[in-house]
């Protein structure tokens, strides 16, 4: 399973479930397969390890180098089920073991995972003397439908989103496992090796941690409140934060508020149906495809798709524009939206059964048609900028004089851009966004051809709207020579958030605050750790006093 920049439904996760299988009365099986010609068999999904007699990962697989099944794999077992350590785990020949809570099947059947002990009760209530263990999978014998708009008791399987049928018994959902008999919705952990999802939950506190809030560019930064062990929140989306780092550490949304907690920091038995990488783009107004493969076009209603890649379904897309643009090989003019960023994650187009790459492609400024996305932010949607009739106007008639001048007059701004506050205190995604594009306009301005109206109106509008997005400011504080603590948990996340990875040049450039001396620090290292360079920075560059 792979996360980017997208929301996605937990899918093709590892059951989390011991191993021994019980039977559930059958009930409408949903997938049945002929039981008889695959006994003794066990299914493991796509990066399923395996291990040796003591519990060791194996490198090597019948005398071939192995890390992991790249893909559901049906395996011969024999025996029942070993206990090594604390694991129980299948034998399936040649030395190797398959740890027995990745099983998504046995015997071709789809299996039941549990998060809790879950006694059996009747439609009326009842509870039974029947008590189904976490420590067991059961075989399923439930109903699930296709639902692909549902967040709640959903997972995902191939391209579709599935959803548990369940039925209100005094007042709290159940499942139906067999007749007249039902566990507790939220116990069930999982179908067929595809974890549940929730669209709420709630986690319990297990140390003191920090409220978090997320700043303009998706950057964490602190609150000056905490939660404290023990405490419970109602959480309903979990998310990759922005430190600054390599890493993108997670954290959960408490409902309702625009508030994170550290998912390290919190304990719950369930899963969230929301899960997304970055919390930035959710910052502007945000897009969608609802299929894979979107296409990209420039201000001349051009595709510039990078070849090679395709855009997948669902991973969001944060817009800040609604504009006509005259499509030629149409010969009409189209409602698109401007994308925030310049550069884009995109998966290769690859060979079935294969595994995804995650590609960083700079893509400049681009637009994708708004009848080819759906809405996803609660957001205000951006204005439309001009009419039809203006875009093809526009696109038939040559810049004049003024038009050209207005845009050279912002392509000659950008130095006095580059030395505020604004900029030098934004996010380097953000910085970038802003630089690529003045790149563009003045290579525009250097060309030889004539350029249209609407080329030269489009560009001047970019620029001044990349100017408005650059949102950095310093950070107020009472004392400069003597920072609070709230203060030096501001400053640092601040810090965190211009600290950048050049990945075109291999570095990666660090602010820090060195609390004893009260300066600033910009180290620029090596990606491999080696460092090229440390200077000192006065830390009224980063602080102004109230």
């Amino acid at each position: 399973m792979k996360f980017n920049k997208k929301m996605m439904l937990i899918s093709a996760a590892l059951l989390t479930v011991a191993p021994a299988i019980s039977t559930v009365s059958q009930v409408n099986i949903p997938t049945v397969q002929a039981a008889a010609k695959q006994r003794n068999t066990i299914t493991v999904p796509g990066g399923t390890p395996l291990t040796n007699s003591r519990g060791k990962m194996l490198t090597t697989y019948k005398g071939k180098r192995f890390i992991t099944f790249n893909k559901p794999t049906t395996l011969k077992y024999y025996g029942a089920p070993r206990k090594i350590g604390k694991t129980y785990y299948y034998y399936i020949g040649n030395g190797a073991y398959v740890d027995a809570s990745f099983l998504s099947k046995i015997n071709g059947r789809e299996v039941l995972g549990l998060n809790l002990n879950s006694y059996v009760y009747t439609r009326s209530g009842k509870r039974t003397k029947r008590l189904l263990r976490k420590q067991f999978c059961y075989r399923f014998t439930g109903k699930y439908v296709q639902n692909d708009i549902a967040n709640n008791y959903v997972f995902t399987k191939g391209n579709h989103n599935y959803q548990l049928k369940t039925v209100k018994i005094k007042g709290n959902d159940y499942f139906q496992i067999g007749r007249n008999q039902y566990i507790r919705a939220l116990n069930v952990a999982s179908i067929g090796g595809y974890n549940i999802g929730l669209s709420q939950m709630q986690v319990t506190i297990k140390r003191n941690t920090p409220i978090l809030m997320v700043g303009a560019d998706g950057s964490t930064l602190h609150t000056d409140k905490t939660a404290k062990k023990g405490q419970k929140y109602t959480v309903d989306a979990r998310v990759g934060m922005n430190v600054g780092a390599n890493s993108m550490p997670s954290a959960y949304r408490i409902k309702g508020t625009k508030t994170y907690i550290w998912t390290k920091d919190a304990y719950s038995r369930h899963m969230l149906s929301l899960q997304l990488s970055d919390v930035s783009e959710t910052t502007n107004y945000v897009v969608r495809p609802p299929k894979d493969n979107l296409q990209f076009y420039n201000m001349n209603g051009e595709n510039i798709t990078p070849s090679g890649y395709t855009y997948p379904r669902h991973q969001l897309l944060g817009v800040d524009g609604q504009m006509y643009i005259w499509v030629p090989k149409e010969n009409k003019a189209e409602l698109f939206y401007h994308i925030v960023a310049t550069n884009k994650s995109f998966d290769t187009i690859h060979a079935p059964n294969t595994s995804y790459r995650d590609d960083d492609v700079e893509i400049g400024n681009a637009f994708v048609k708004a009848s080819e996305v759906e809405e996803y932010s609660g957001l205000t949607k951006p204005a439309v900028i001009n009419t039809a009739e203006e875009a093809k106007t526009d696109a038939e008639t040559q810049a004049t004089t003024s038009e050209l001048n207005k845009l050279q007059t912002l392509v000659d701004n950008a130095n006095t851009v580059k030395q505020s506050a604004a900029y030098k205190l934004t996010g380097h995604s953000t910085q970038k966004n802003y630089d690529v594009s003045v790149k563009e306009a003045q290579t525009m301005l250097n060309s030889k051809r004539k350029l249209s109206a609407a080329e030269v109106k489009l560009t001047s509008w970019i620029l001044q709207t990349r100017v408005k997005n650059l949102y950095g400011k310093k950070i107020t504080v009472k004392n400069p020579k003597k920072l609070s603590s709230t203060e030096i948990n501001q400053l640092r996340d601040l810090l965190n958030l211009i600290s950048y990875t050049d990945l075109k040049n291999k570095t990666y450039t660090r602010f820090s605050y060195d609390r004893v001396g009260k300066k600033v620090y910009k180290t620029v290292s090596t990606l491999s750790g080696t460092k090229l360079s440390d200077t000192a920075l006065p830390l009224t560059d980063f602080v102004t006093e109230r």
